[in-house]
């Protein structure tokens, strides 16, 4: 049997960029370390600008690169050089305009995630309502947020389920709670991504914020008796009611 040791919450989030070494430490392996900066130049044809000029602004909003990103690490964030004009500052109205929005139900109607959702409220996305001194303190609080919608929603009965529940459809595989019959191709296991996804924006006193943003889809399902929207309803709702508020 494996050694059973006690881990900050911030290690739930990221198993990687985190090791446990007398406690949770910063992988000295990563490519980009906290606070990392790069310049980026891009050459284009003028008439490309617009397009380009929105990808950066989303990727400014909600990029992050590389190993759990969906998590928040390798948030990005761009700082323009001195004399060019300065990305937008996100918004609701701000992300309206891109066009890059679309009703939950609608999103559900596809496979894959390629809008932010919205519903009567405005867009799926949330910030915190307070911000945090460093990366460890931000991913704590996402972390410690995560396993509160995820453990919100509960399980009917042990393993091995016959059927997915609720939990099942926000990602999949889950730790002690297989569904036999939801394998998939090859040694994915029926993996399903979480659609839910996290980034940390920097403030301009230096301290971090935590954003949460859905980009809902259709998961591939072995059967169809979940109510995939009312699922997602009711992990909107709870965060909602946490201490976060929704894009102003």
């Amino acid at each position: 049997t494996g050694k059973v040791r006690p881990v900050g919450a911030e290690l739930y989030l990221g198993y990687g960029p985190l090791v446990f070494q007398q406690g949770t430490q910063l992988n000295n392996g990563a490519a980009l370390q906290a606070k990392d900066e790069n310049t980026l130049k891009l050459a284009h044809p003028e008439e490309h600008d617009e397009t380009l000029t929105l990808a950066l602004t989303l990727a400014h909003w909600f990029g992050t690169i590389g190993g759990r990103s969906r998590n928040g690490w390798g948030s990005l964030g761009w700082q323009a050089l001195p004399g060019t004009p300065a990305l937008p500052v996100l918004s609701k109205a701000a992300l309206e305009h891109t066009g890059c929005t679309r009703p939950l139900a609608r999103c559900l109607d596809l496979d894959w995630p390629h809008a932010i959702g919205t519903d009567a409220k405005g867009a799926l996305v949330w910030r915190s309502k307070d911000t945090f001194r460093d990366w460890r303190a931000a991913m704590k609080f996402l972390a410690q947020t995560k396993i509160g919608f995820r453990v919100a929603l509960g399980f009917v009965g042990g393993q091995p389920h016959r059927e997915p529940q609720a939990r099942h459809v926000l990602a999949y595989p889950v730790t002690n709670h297989k569904v036999p019959a939801w394998k998939g191709r090859d040694k994915d296991k029926g993996r399903l991504a979480n659609t839910l996804r996290f980034k940390l924006q920097p403030e301009p006193d230096g301290s971090l914020r935590a954003l949460i943003y859905h980009t809902p889809c259709k998961p591939t399902l072995p059967h169809q008796g979940v109510d995939l929207l009312g699922t997602w309803q009711r992990v909107h709702d709870f965060l909602d009611n946490a201490a976060l508020t929704r894009l102003p």
